[in-house]
């Protein structure tokens, strides 16, 4: 509040104005209410107040443990974020190397010495536990023709009719019959087995189609080493990774 004569700033518990005072004119306060009393700030309400906006950390920092359930590619189980893909640690857990060399000796004979020059290489390829027991399934193969087992019967087939040729002069009706049954084999089983390769193909169709559905699902796939878990982000399934094709 003021002081009415000097316009001296006053605390609400001054009854008398300190200036007035100091220069022998003592002011003494009876009504208080009529004083100018200026309100005290307020402080501000925190509940009403917006939240502040943090800025974006900065990459290569350390995300914190709260941001890290909400990351998209964290790992469904921990919620641990040093993840790696399946495909990435296949692609880097195979290690093939090849070798070659040239060997040059000499041999020792009657005549003199024969020199003698040999050539060799290999190739080997390795594979570590963790990339092996995360690798995708196998393409499956198409076997059209079983070619072994109707060489087999048409050899068979050829044998039955020499049998018919030979016995057919003095047994009309059996040599007749064996030649029959071989004529039979050798038309019969190339029929059949075409019959068999086309069931073999559709078969085939379904079973390569699986394959692209379970390919495509495993490349969506992430580990965590921290709870060996295998987990899929766009669905938020997990197993262990040793279930890994549960889910394909």
């Amino acid at each position: 509040m003021d002081c009415p004569d000097c316009g001296y700033i006053m605390t609400a518990f001054d009854l008398e104005c300190a200036r007035c005072k100091r220069f022998g004119k003592p002011q003494l306060v009876k009504n208080p209410a009529q004083l100018r009393v200026k309100p005290l700030p307020v402080a501000p309400d925190v509940a009403t107040q917006a939240p502040a906006v943090q800025p974006p950390a900065p990459s290569g920092l350390a995300i914190p443990e709260a941001e890290k359930s909400q990351h998209p590619l964290a790992c469904a189980f921990c919620n641990n974020l040093d993840v790696q893909k399946l495909s990435v640690i296949v692609k880097s857990g195979i290690t093939r190397s090849s070798t070659s060399g040239t060997t040059y000796g000499a041999i020792y004979t009657g005549d003199g010495v024969m020199p003698v020059t040999s050539v060799s290489s290999g190739s080997n390829t390795a594979v570590t536990q963790l990339a092996s027991a995360l690798s995708p399934p196998p393409r499956p193969i198409l076997n059209v023709f079983n070619s072994c087992l109707t060489a087999f019967f048409i050899v068979i087939g050829f044998v039955i009719l020499l049998i018919g040729l030979a016995i057919v002069s003095s047994n009309t009706v059996g040599g007749l019959l064996t030649l029959l049954i071989g004529a039979c084999v050798i038309i019969g089983m190339p029929y059949s087995e075409a019959i068999a390769a086309q069931k073999r193909k559709e078969v085939h169709a379904v079973q390569e189609a699986t394959w692209q559905r379970n390919i495509e699902n495993w490349d969506c796939l992430f580990y965590c080493p921290r709870c060996d878990h295998v987990y899929d982000p766009r669905y938020k399934r997990y197993v262990p990774s040793h279930l890994m094709y549960q889910l394909l």
